[in-house]
């Protein structure tokens, strides 16, 4: 089968990434020329359109919203366009800011056809909700030349595409402004005319850039293209339309955002264990947050909660313009082991708990113990991440008491001494110098005592048999 070029051109794709998209007028400006790039329908419809100057602009529409243009966010748009056609075709090449390249001829079998095909990639974009313009042809920079011309068709055959790509005007094909002005003044302003003069002619008025265009974009030549490959980590960047200035303003962003990340991560069979929030204020500075689940969350709606709690506690040093998320240690999705007796629905299992608690209280506030293999007392339990295992293997000790006390204190009650001593000595290659012999005795109340007599013949209360 000869290739075949699908290729997306996005004309308005910074409007479209708005969110929640723009009720009133909205145009996208770009400052260098002060014109307008982009426009929403509710400009369009009260007379602004493409190139139209600022001052026209206000001119029609006194109260319109007006952002500048940001060819960046356009192309991490695109880029996460491509990382969720990445599904259905392996051949995708980028064309920032805002096109691509879809190889579609080596998936055609699979889907039953072209049109099949194209019904898959126009219903996702339906969804993303974003403007296309598309076009198949046999060659790249055909493909691409059609789309941005308006074609919006899918030509299979060469005696299809090529009569449609001579009319398209010169003024959208990649040749130089010079050679656009030199064919003008041929009177050539479409494709059409410049591809019926002869080679030898073309070859004596003109230098090999426009030779080599003209055989790249019918195929004759081969067009090479950079291949896209998904990054290892999700990670996605909007921009606010207004500045936020409370951390509570930005979680309808944030929540659409977690959609995102969802999506992501279910089409890879993901768990992120963690998330990182950047937040871009207006003074160039830039604030950040991490929110943890200790044991893996992929869910929007259990990532929302966490991420609540997180703001809560959250101070902002200035008025929020893009926010960035990003996933940090993702790794495969095991299947849940379900119990005889599992908990009903609804129920936080430990890790979801032990998440929120971390998200409420901060990271360093929660923590499993586990016993180490240590001789003094004070250092036989250690703070752990939840869930992760003791770092020694433990030894068997004799009876400790229920309760040991933060710190000892001297003893100065009468006890009944039961049992003891043993003897406890830090070791000299621990650099220890503590020499401890206790014992077991019984106070006046009648509670339990577990104490210890220091070298220098002092007592001292350390812990209660319960």
């Amino acid at each position: 089968m000869s290739p075949l070029w699908l290729y997306l051109h996005f004309p308005q794709m910074q409007l479209d990434s708005l969110h929640p998209p723009p009720e009133g007028p909205l145009v996208i400006l770009e400052p260098r020329k002060n014109r307008v790039l982009q426009r929403n329908l509710p400009a369009q419809n009260g007379g602004v359109s493409l190139g139209m100057g600022l001052a026209s602009v206000a001119a029609l529409l006194p109260q319109i919203e007006v952002m500048t243009y940001q060819p960046e966010l356009e192309q991490q748009r695109l880029q996460a366009l491509a990382e969720d056609l990445y599904q259905w075709c392996a051949d995708i090449s980028l064309d920032p800011p805002s096109g691509m390249w879809l190889g579609c001829h080596s998936m055609l079998r699979l889907y039953g056809g072209l049109k099949a095909y194209w019904q898959l990639i126009d219903a996702y974009l339906h969804q993303q909700k974003v403007c296309t313009h598309y076009a198949v042809a046999g060659s790249p920079l055909g493909a691409k030349l059609l789309a941005k011309q308006g074609a919006q068709h899918l030509y299979e055959k060469t005696d299809e595409w090529l009569p449609a790509l001579k009319a398209c005007q010169l003024s959208l094909t990649e040749l130089t402004s010079a050679h656009c002005q030199q064919l003008a003044r041929l009177g050539i302003q479409t494709l059409g005319p410049l591809l019926g003069l002869p080679l030898k002619e073309l070859a004596r008025r003109f230098d090999i850039q426009l030779m080599t265009y003209l055989g790249r974009v019918t195929g004759q030549l081969k067009h090479p293209l950079p291949w896209f490959r998904p990054p290892s980590q999700f990670s996605r960047s909007r921009e606010l339309r207004y500045e936020a200035e409370t951390s509570q303003a930005l979680l309808p962003i944030i929540g659409f955002m977690l959609g995102e990340l969802e999506a992501y991560l279910r089409q890879r069979n993901l768990l992120a264990s963690g998330l990182k929030i950047t937040l871009s204020l207006r003074d160039k500075k830039q604030q950040q947050l991490e929110i943890a689940a200790a044991q893996g969350e992929y869910q929007q709606a259990r990532w929302l909660p966490l991420v609540t709690l997180k703001l809560e506690r959250f101070q902002l040093t200035g008025p929020v313009q893009y926010i960035t998320l990003s996933s940090q240690t993702e790794r495969p999705l095991s299947p849940a082991r379900e119990d005889l007796f599992q908990p009903a629905s609804g129920t936080l299992q430990p890790a979801q708990l032990v998440a929120l608690l971390q998200a409420k209280l901060g990271n360093h506030a929660v923590y499993s113990v586990a016993l180490a293999d240590r001789h003094c007392p004070e250092q036989t339990s250690v703070r752990l991440v939840p869930f992760t295992l003791a770092p020694q293997r433990i030894t068997a000790q004799p009876k400790r008491p229920s309760l040991l006390l933060p710190r000892a204190l001297p003893l100065s009650q009468q006890v009944q001494v039961v049992s003891g001593p043993e003897r406890i000595a830090e070791p000299w290659w621990q650099g220890g110098h503590t020499q401890r012999d206790y014992f077991i005795a019984r106070a006046q109340d009648g509670r339990w005592l577990w104490i210890y007599r220091t070298p220098d013949m002092r007592w001292y209360w350390h812990g209660i048999f319960c």
